[in-house]
């Protein structure tokens, strides 16, 4: 599980529109994967939407950018 906290999406995805995805090492891309993991996790027992749906569609639109092969898309829900 993740830690993270909106403060954090919005640091995160704005060095992604500042600077684009080539900042994200191995270690940004995995606490990514794992944002979007909790946020599933989160969406499938029906509690709370940890954060809305334009940030988690976002965030889901990089991982796939950065990380094409990780686990969790595809495991979306189209």
């Amino acid at each position: 599980m993740s830690v993270f906290s909106m403060s954090d999406l919005e640091i995160f995805l704005g060095e992604i529109e500042e600077f684009g995805t080539s900042v994200l090492n191995e270690t940004k891309i995995e606490w990514l994967e794992g944002v979007v993991v909790d946020c599933n996790r989160a969406n499938f027992r029906e509690e709370e939407q940890l954060v809305p749906d334009s940030i988690y569609d976002r965030l889901v639109e990089v991982l796939r950018e950065v990380s094409p092969d990780a686990s969790v898309l595809s495991e979306l829900w189209e």
